[in-house]
């Protein structure tokens, strides 16, 4: 069984933080990245390690938007996919800036505007930012700058390319195995969660155990799952991660090599 960490989450960072309980930093040269963020941002001390790590996974969601560096690596990968995050990056700032001008939050304004007119982006945008709920779209750029690469189902009724379980029989166990070994998110409702492993209770029915950022670790029956449970499934490559971990440092101007832990 692949061991993955628990982390909590800040406001609406369930699925920040879901992501990195599967990345796994902890386990590689990525946790030295995202530290490096942390204290180039300024946020080293704010929350403990793995919320801090969720604001730079916010910063590199609003870097990549324009940063050439990462911009090439998506567009090459990812194709129109990511021209439509841009596009809907855009809009989002564009209607929390009409909010606040609304209520005459000028400085809010101010450094909102600064990140359209000249891609700068301060910690008041980031946070802001932060409070939207991320959606598979997003995370599934993030993911391919951690190493991550998302294995679409290309059966998926709604285009999202998430795995729906409808029967609890021997194929769906083992197809989910596979999956929560190389990487699974579970998106419920308005919830992201990490999914942790799939085994027996005390009344030998089959479980899914997560991660809930919000709680701990939660059970769920195999056989009460349904169209609502959507399983994101990802596979962590090591050589793609250090690749990713060189343009990102050259993007966001860090240190050449990685810290020695």
């Amino acid at each position: 069984m692949r061991e993955i960490p628990h982390y909590g989450q800040l406001y609406n960072t369930c699925g920040l933080s879901s992501l990195l309980m599967i990345a796994n930093p902890e386990n590689s040269n990525l946790q030295y990245l995202l530290d490096e963020i942390c204290e180039y941002l300024g946020v080293s001390t704010t929350f403990n390690r793995a919320l801090n790590w969720q604001l730079a996974c916010g910063y590199l969601l609003l870097k990549m938007s324009f940063s050439r560096i990462l911009g090439y690596q998506l567009r090459k990968n990812f194709g129109t996919i990511y021209d439509n995050y841009k596009i809907l990056l855009e809009n989002q700032i564009r209607q929390k800036i009409q909010y606040h001008k609304d209520r005459e939050n000028k400085k809010t304004v101010s450094n909102l505007n600064t990140f359209l007119e000249h891609r700068i982006i301060r910690k008041k945008t980031l946070r802001l930012f932060m409070d939207d709920m991320k959606t598979n779209l997003e995370l599934k750029l993030l993911a391919f700058l951690f190493g991550g690469k998302f294995i679409k189902n290309n059966d998926s009724n709604d285009g999202t390319g998430c795995h729906i379980f409808k029967k609890n029989n021997k194929k769906t166990r083992k197809r989910l195995m596979e999956m929560i070994d190389d990487g699974l998110m579970l998106g419920l409702f308005n919830h992201w969660m990490a999914v942790r492993n799939l085994e027996k209770n005390d009344q030998s029915q089959h479980v899914i155990t997560i991660n809930d950022p919000l709680r701990n670790r939660e059970s769920i029956l195999l056989s009460e799952i349904d169209e609502n449970h959507r399983f994101y499934h990802y596979r962590f490559d090591l050589n793609l991660q250090k690749k990713m971990d060189r343009k990102i440092r050259r993007a966001c101007n860090l240190r050449k090599y990685p810290k020695i832990p």
